[in-house]
């Protein structure tokens, strides 16, 4: 009950009243930011009381939430847009680089399988060592004649 004369706010609900929230944001506030509120003595759970000059105090206190202003919004978000767009023309330009580095890669192991071919067939001197079972194509063919 409200009492009047000393702006003593008992429970819940008429604190909510007072500052115009739902009883649930009322006591995230305590729980969260600190909303002065009394309970009686070794309790941590049921009655509450407030004074209404504490509450005052306390919403006076309290930082204003920070309203986006909509064109500041609106720059950053062209900002973020323009970063977006570089990035993509850059993942472009790179997948380029890299499609094109895959050819040049496969041209060169073609290359060089033809002449390392090239060098076996020609070759009639020792094998290429590649392992201890390695033997030229020449001696291979020696092999099965």
């Amino acid at each position: 009950m409200k009492d009047e004369r000393s702006g003593i706010l008992s429970g819940w609900k008429e604190i909510a009243n007072y500052l115009g929230q739902a009883v649930r944001t009322v006591q995230r506030y305590e729980y969260e930011l600190g909303l002065p509120v009394h309970r009686p003595a070794g309790k941590l759970r049921g009655a509450v009381m407030a004074a209404t000059s504490d509450l005052d105090a306390w919403v006076a206190a309290s930082p204003a939430r920070d309203v986006p202003v909509l064109s500041d919004f609106k720059s950053e978000l062209f900002v973020l847009l323009d970063e977006l767009r570089t990035n993509v023309a850059e993942f472009k330009r790179l997948r380029e680089e890299t499609a094109e580095s895959r050819q040049a890669l496969a041209k060169s192991r073609k290359v060089l399988r033809d002449s390392l071919a090239t060098t076996v067939s020609d070759s009639t001197a020792a094998p290429l060592a590649l392992g201890s079972r390695t033997r030229s194509l020449r001696q291979r063919a020696d092999w099965y004649a």
